[in-house]
């Protein structure tokens, strides 16, 4: 990914929030641009909302070569995230998942 988004509040104080992913550390840095990269934090980027039937993904994008807009990487190239993604859909439609 190139891509994250940093969140203002923190989310593990909401208790409405359960956080079901975030940032392992071993990660960091995070990001391709100097100036929108991670090099330490907490950063949720999985979580439901019981307040709301509700599933946020923060996936970013992938990354790209611009000068040639030829994709470097696939945002959909991973198994286990399009089951998250496929079951999350079917979770939020109200079937049973996998």
């Amino acid at each position: 990914m190139s891509e994250w988004y940093a969140w203002n509040r923190d989310l593990r104080k909401n208790p409405d929030i359960r956080i079901l992913a975030s940032v392992d550390p071993v990660s960091f840095p995070l990001g391709t641009d100097p100036n929108q990269s991670w090099y330490s934090g907490y950063y949720p980027i999985l979580w439901t909302n019981a307040k709301y039937k509700m599933l946020y993904a923060n996936f970013g994008h992938d990354k790209m070569n611009y000068e040639t807009n030829q994709p470097l990487s696939s945002t959909f190239g991973s198994e286990v995230q399009n089951r998250f993604v496929v079951d999350g859909l079917l979770w939020l439609g109200g079937a049973k998942t996998s």
